[in-house]
């Protein structure tokens, strides 16, 4: 059975349009939610918290905007990773997939797996 730990990919926040004074978000209140860069470290902490108390894969979501962004998932333990960010950009997923694919040659590995969870080797045991 897969275990799903909520970690949304975006916070809770307002933005307020200055011409109007009026708050621009979805819900009733005026909030709603924000993703992008600013919020990925926050994203990379959860993964690899959870990459090492889990038995489960682990997807991971927030602020990829590149394909620097995806290996530093892998390495913290992701099995996959969500792009909306990418999307939200407009950055061709396809330039992403070539980021990671030239990293992957320049340092030597030959799959996702070789370096998936490479950084966890440098963060304490749970």
């Amino acid at each position: 059975m897969d275990v799903v730990v909520p970690f949304p990919g975006a916070f809770a926040g307002m933005v307020i349009d200055p011409e109007t004074g009026k708050p621009v978000l979805g819900n009733p209140e005026g909030t709603g939610s924000i993703t992008g860069h600013a919020i990925k470290p926050a994203g990379i902490k959860c993964v690899s918290e959870l990459s090492r108390i889990l038995r489960t894969p682990v997807i991971a979501t927030g602020g990829v905007s590149s394909g620097l962004d995806v290996i530093e998932y892998a390495m913290v333990g992701a099995q996959g990773v969500e792009v909306l960010t990418v999307i939200m950009q407009r950055i061709r997923v396809l330039d992403l997939i070539i980021e990671i694919e030239k990293f992957m040659l320049d340092k030597g590995y030959d799959s996702l797996q070789h370096l998936r969870g490479k950084a966890l080797d440098f963060l304490p045991s749970r």
